[in-house]
This record gives C-alpha cells, sequence and structure tokens, in this order.
C-alpha cells in the first residue's frame, strides 16, 4: 500500500506540472471505459493516420468472427474505389470464401482529443468538434457505410426502396470506429494511431441510412428533407450514451510478440516437417505453430484410441480419427492469419519419399524410427543447407 500512495503521489505531481507524457517515456492512450456486452474487437491490419490538413476519414474491413467478435483486417479510404461485392470485399483483405465481413465508419483525427473518452454522444461530438468534425459528417460517413454494407450484405435488396421502406435489422452491426494521434514516445517523431469503437444501437442503422441517402440526394427536395433529417439525428445522437467496446491490439506497429527475444523468435516464417503427432510430435507442432512458423506439416498414420488420453494431448471426442488430422485442425486455429497447419496421414516410413525435404527450413524427427532417421539422414548428406 505505501509504494501505491507513493506512485500515485508521484502521479499528481506529474500531472500539476503537465509531465504526465515525459520526453523518452511512453505516451498515455486516452482510456475508454468498455462495456463488454458491446462485443469485442481485435486490430491486426497497422492503423492510417490523419493528413496534414485534415481528418482520415474512410471504413475498416471487419471479419467477424463470431456473434461477439469482429477483427479489423484492412483499411479504405473514403476517396478510394470500395469493393462492390462481398467476394471482392474478402479477396481485398485476404479472407476465406466462406468469411463474414462488412464495414464499419472510422474517422481517424489530426489531435489528441481527450484524456478520457466520454460516457455520451452528446461530449463525444463536443470533443470531435474541436478537430472541425461536426455531426453531419459523422452521420453521413456512418450512413455511407451503413449503406454500402446493405448492397455487400442484401445484394439482392429492392435498391429503389422508399424512404419507408427502410429495414428494421441492419445488414451488420453498427461499429464506429475512433482514431487518435495518442501512441508512441513522447518527444520521439510522429505519433502512431490510437482507437476505440463505439458500437451503436441498431436503430442508428436506420437513422444514419436515412440522413445519408436525403442529405446527400441529388433532388432538392430530398436535400432539404435531408437537413431535417440531420437534425433529427443530430438531436437523437445527443440522447445516446456511448459503448465502447473492449479493442485488442494485434498490430504490428504497435505490439511485440513475447517471444520476440527467445530462441523460439527463430521459428517464425519457416517452413516446418513435424514427423509424428504422438506424445513428442504434438507438443513440438503446437510450439511451432505458436512461435508463427509459416507453415507446419504433422505426418503421422495413427488413430487416436482411448490409450494414448493419458499421456497425448487428445481428448475423448478425437477418439477414432487421425492423430494428425485432429492436431492439424486445432493448431489452425491458433493463429489463422500467419500460420497454416496440413496433416499428411499415411506411413511416415513410406510417404517420406513423397515429400520434398529440402523445402523445409526445418525437420521434427519425433517418431523414434530407425528406418525414418536413415532416410533423413540420406537426405541431409545430398543437401547444400544442413537439415
Amino acid at each position: 500500500m505505501y509504494g501505491f500512495i507513493t506512485r500515485l503521489l508521484d502521479w499528481f505531481e506529474a500531472a500539476a506540472a503537465g509531465q504526465l507524457d515525459r520526453p523518452g517515456e511512453p505516451l498515455h492512450p486516452p482510456n475508454a471505459l468498455t462495456d463488454h456486452t458491446a462485443g469485442l474487437l481485435v486490430i491486426r491490419h497497422d492503423a492510417p493516420v490523419a493528413r496534414p490538413d485534415g481528418p482520415w476519414l474512410g471504413a475498416a474491413v471487419l471479419h467477424q468472427v463470431n456473434d461477439t467478435r469482429s477483427d479489423v483486417v484492412g483499411w479504405l479510404a473514403i476517396e478510394d474505389p470500395w469493393p462492390d461485392s462481398l467476394e471482392h470485399l474478402r479477396e481485398s483483405a485476404a479472407l476465406p470464401a466462406d468469411a463474414r465481413a462488412f464495414l464499419a465508419p472510422v474517422i481517424v483525427t489530426t489531435k489528441h482529443l481527450t484524456f478520457e473518452y466520454p460516457l455520451t454522444a452528446h461530449e463525444l461530438v463536443e470533443s470531435l468538434a474541436r478537430d472541425h468534425i461536426t455531426p453531419s459528417l459523422l452521420l453521413g460517413l456512418t450512413g455511407c457505410v451503413a449503406g454500402h454494407n446493405r448492397t455487400l450484405l442484401c445484394p439482392d435488396a429492392d435498391a429503389t426502396a422508399s424512404i419507408g421502406d427502410y429495414e428494421d435489422t441492419p445488414a451488420a452491426p453498427v461499429h464506429l470506429l475512433l482514431g487518435t494521434p495518442s501512441r508512441g514516445i513522447a518527444g520521439d517523431g510522429p505519433r502512431r494511431t490510437h482507437l476505440v469503437s463505439w458500437h451503436l444501437p441498431d436503430f442508428a442503422d436506420q437513422v444514419v441510412r436515412l440522413a445519408a441517402d436525403t442529405a446527400f440526394s441529388g433532388h432538392a427536395y430530398l436535400a432539404e428533407l435531408g437537413d431535417k433529417v440531420v437534425r433529427l439525428g443530430t438531436d437523437w445522437l445527443d440522447r445516446q450514451n456511448t459503448r465502447w467496446m473492449p479493442v485488442y491490439e494485434a498490430r504490428p506497429e504497435v505490439t511485440v510478440r513475447r517471444d520476440h527475444a527467445s530462441p523460439a523468435a527463430w521459428l517464425r516464417g519457416k517452413r516446418i516437417l513435424v514427423l509424428g503427432a504422438g506424445a513428442l510430435g504434438a507438443p513440438v507442432a503446437d510450439m511451432c505453430a505458436r512461435a508463427g512458423a509459416a507453415h507446419l506439416t504433422v505426418a503421422d498414420h495413427g488413430l487416436v484410441h482411448p490409450g494414448i488420453l493419458a499421456r497425448q494431448p487428445y481428448t475423448d471426442a478425437d477418439i477414432g480419427f487421425f492423430k494428425a488430422r485432429v492436431l492439424a485442425d486445432r493448431l489452425n486455429r491458433i493463429d489463422p492469419h500467419a500460420t497454416r497447419v496440413e496433416a499428411l496421414v499415411g506411413n511416415v516410413t513410406t510417404r517420406l519419399s513423397d515429400l520434398d525435404l529440402h523445402t523445409f527450413d526445418l525437420i521434427w524427427d519425433c517418431t523414434a524410427n530407425r528406418i525414418v532417421r536413415a532416410h533423413l539422414e540420406r537426405a541431409r548428406r545430398t543437401d547444400t543447407a544442413p537439415l
């Protein structure tokens, strides 16, 4: 307790002197009081930064991993061409063909806004106004993205639906990502973007799309009506609370792997072959996958049976399945963005001839088999680089 009080007093003294972010020390990004019922966001792609003459406006490409979690896997500037179909969106972000994906509006400000993000939309709008971001811009960008999501995810919907025909259910969750230049080392070069995400209620989808479709319409009557809709939308916005989503950082520009200084770092990006998926091979393969190997091949011909559960990392549900496939399926879920794990089912002593052993950076022999060892030794003698 004494140490805590001392640090608290030091903090108050630094705050009073305006020295919370001393030169050479990491900056303190603004805090957001998160609501764990609002979902979860994982940032995997390096974030954009504001332009010298104004904020960065655009959209984040989100991969919806499950009902509560989405990963940011790309960014689209407002002036860039946006994918016109879900297939093109997946291709642009290198997502699987069956991946659920959508867009979320993004605003990256030119200046640090606040020490703690407000709990009401009214206070947030006031903070953004200091960077010339108006409620009309906020509603218009969010509505533009919501409309594009409906084009991507509901291509068969009637594009000429009247204003009264707006669907109650949004095509995608409504998240608003806000970035500020609040990350980096004090006094050391340009700052990186710190990101938070506001999860808006489903009704926001209708409000913002209606505001965007009318206020930015080429028809004089609709444009006049749009001004009224924007005012109504601004009034509605002022009454909302901000539900900040928990955000996990996984983007390279602000994170460092915990094993970056360990010998295991050598495995990152390598092609690795693991022969055997038993009590030794399975943990070895797990270690290689967690270290970030780019491609991992696991070879074994055995089936999971009750007797091996005492010492091998399989479960009752795996009984009757090939160990190599069970292990590969599990390891592919560790980091699907960085590591691909392939199962090679068959007798290792006969399947080795099917592989070009010289294409692997590392081969683990976890079989304790004399024939396998002899085959690897012959391959080693013909390789220009040692196995």
